[in-house]
Protein backbone atom coordinates (compact mmCIF):
# COMPACT_ATOMS: atom_id res chain seq x y z
CA UNK A 1 0.00 0.00 0.00
CA UNK A 2 2.78 2.25 1.10
CA UNK A 3 4.33 2.28 -2.83
CA UNK A 4 1.16 3.27 -4.44
CA UNK A 5 1.62 6.73 -3.89
CA UNK A 6 4.83 6.56 -5.38
CA UNK A 7 3.83 4.63 -8.02
CA UNK A 8 1.13 7.24 -8.79
CA UNK A 9 3.35 9.95 -8.52
CA UNK A 10 6.05 8.60 -10.95
CA UNK A 11 3.60 7.71 -13.69
CA UNK A 12 2.36 11.64 -13.04
CA UNK A 13 5.52 12.76 -13.43
CA UNK A 14 6.69 10.20 -16.32
CA UNK A 15 3.59 11.80 -18.68
CA UNK A 16 4.23 15.68 -17.60
CA UNK A 17 7.62 15.08 -19.00
CA UNK A 18 6.48 12.45 -21.65
CA UNK A 19 3.81 15.43 -23.14
CA UNK A 20 6.30 18.15 -23.22
CA UNK A 21 8.60 15.63 -25.29
CA UNK A 22 5.74 15.46 -27.55
CA UNK A 23 4.30 18.83 -27.89
CA UNK A 24 7.92 21.10 -27.61
CA UNK A 25 7.50 24.54 -27.16
CA UNK A 26 8.30 27.04 -29.59
CA UNK A 27 11.72 28.93 -28.87
CA UNK A 28 11.85 32.58 -28.59
CA UNK A 29 14.27 34.00 -31.66
CA UNK A 30 13.35 37.65 -32.59
CA UNK A 31 12.57 39.65 -29.77
CA UNK A 32 10.56 42.29 -30.98
CA UNK A 33 11.94 46.24 -28.84
CA UNK A 34 9.10 47.76 -26.94
CA UNK A 35 8.67 51.21 -27.40
CA UNK A 36 6.96 52.72 -23.82
CA UNK A 37 6.05 56.73 -23.44
CA UNK A 38 6.34 58.10 -19.69
CA UNK A 39 5.20 61.79 -19.13
CA UNK A 40 7.87 63.08 -17.13
CA UNK A 41 5.07 65.12 -14.80
CA UNK A 42 5.28 63.09 -11.89
CA UNK A 43 7.72 62.03 -9.19
CA UNK A 44 6.85 58.29 -9.50
CA UNK A 45 7.36 58.68 -13.61
CA UNK A 46 11.04 59.56 -12.53
CA UNK A 47 11.17 57.23 -10.61
CA UNK A 48 10.44 54.86 -12.68
CA UNK A 49 12.92 55.71 -15.25
CA UNK A 50 15.71 56.38 -12.71
CA UNK A 51 15.19 52.28 -12.26
CA UNK A 52 14.82 51.51 -15.37
CA UNK A 53 18.12 53.13 -16.61
CA UNK A 54 19.78 50.14 -14.15
CA UNK A 55 18.65 47.52 -16.01
CA UNK A 56 21.65 46.45 -18.30
CA UNK A 57 18.88 45.85 -20.71
CA UNK A 58 16.74 48.19 -21.50
CA UNK A 59 17.70 51.44 -23.24
CA UNK A 60 16.26 54.60 -22.39
CA UNK A 61 16.72 57.32 -25.17
CA UNK A 62 14.63 61.13 -24.02
CA UNK A 63 12.07 62.10 -26.97
CA UNK A 64 12.21 65.60 -28.09
CA UNK A 65 9.22 67.46 -28.64
CA UNK A 66 8.43 68.26 -32.16
CA UNK A 67 8.47 71.66 -33.35
CA UNK A 68 6.18 72.84 -35.98
CA UNK A 69 6.17 76.33 -37.75
CA UNK A 70 3.95 78.96 -37.49
CA UNK A 71 2.40 78.22 -41.16
CA UNK A 72 2.10 74.23 -40.47
CA UNK A 73 0.24 75.34 -36.80
CA UNK A 74 -1.85 77.97 -38.27
CA UNK A 75 -2.82 75.67 -41.37
CA UNK A 76 -3.61 72.50 -38.80
CA UNK A 77 -6.56 74.97 -37.86
CA UNK A 78 -7.90 75.36 -41.31
CA UNK A 79 -7.42 72.00 -42.57
CA UNK A 80 -8.39 70.55 -39.27
CA UNK A 81 -5.62 68.46 -38.94
CA UNK A 82 -2.81 67.55 -36.33
CA UNK A 83 0.52 68.65 -37.65
CA UNK A 84 1.76 65.18 -37.17
CA UNK A 85 -0.93 64.37 -39.97
CA UNK A 86 0.45 67.23 -42.02
CA UNK A 87 3.77 66.47 -41.62
CA UNK A 88 3.36 62.47 -42.39
CA UNK A 89 1.09 64.12 -45.67
CA UNK A 90 3.68 66.09 -46.51
CA UNK A 91 6.19 63.22 -46.63
CA UNK A 92 3.92 60.81 -48.68
CA UNK A 93 3.65 63.56 -51.24
CA UNK A 94 7.70 64.35 -50.81
CA UNK A 95 7.01 67.72 -50.34
CA UNK A 96 8.29 70.20 -46.74
CA UNK A 97 5.51 70.72 -44.70
CA UNK A 98 5.14 74.08 -45.01
CA UNK A 99 4.72 73.63 -48.83
CA UNK A 100 1.86 71.07 -48.06
CA UNK A 101 0.19 73.41 -45.53
CA UNK A 102 0.33 76.07 -47.77
CA UNK A 103 -0.85 74.18 -50.99
CA UNK A 104 -3.78 72.40 -49.15
CA UNK A 105 -4.84 75.86 -47.60
CA UNK A 106 -5.15 77.54 -50.90
CA UNK A 107 -6.60 74.17 -52.74
CA UNK A 108 -9.45 74.82 -49.98
CA UNK A 109 -10.34 78.18 -50.29
CA UNK A 110 -10.55 77.65 -54.58
CA UNK A 111 -12.69 74.82 -53.63
CA UNK A 112 -15.15 76.89 -51.77
CA UNK A 113 -15.18 79.40 -54.34
CA UNK A 114 -15.89 77.23 -56.94
CA UNK A 115 -18.49 75.56 -54.81
CA UNK A 116 -20.30 79.31 -54.25
CA UNK A 117 -19.79 79.89 -57.96
CA UNK A 118 -21.65 76.77 -58.56
CA UNK A 119 -24.33 77.22 -55.96
CA UNK A 120 -25.24 80.39 -57.14
CA UNK A 121 -24.85 79.38 -60.45
CA UNK A 122 -27.55 76.66 -60.27
CA UNK A 123 -29.72 77.93 -57.28
CA UNK A 124 -28.46 75.53 -54.77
Amino acid sequence: MQNAPINRTFWIVFICLYANYLVSLPKIENIMPYTVTITDNNPQALHLVRYLKTLDFVKVTKQKEPKYSQEVLDASKVLKMTPEEIVEAAKEEEMTPEDYAFVMTISKKINKKVSQRLRERFNL
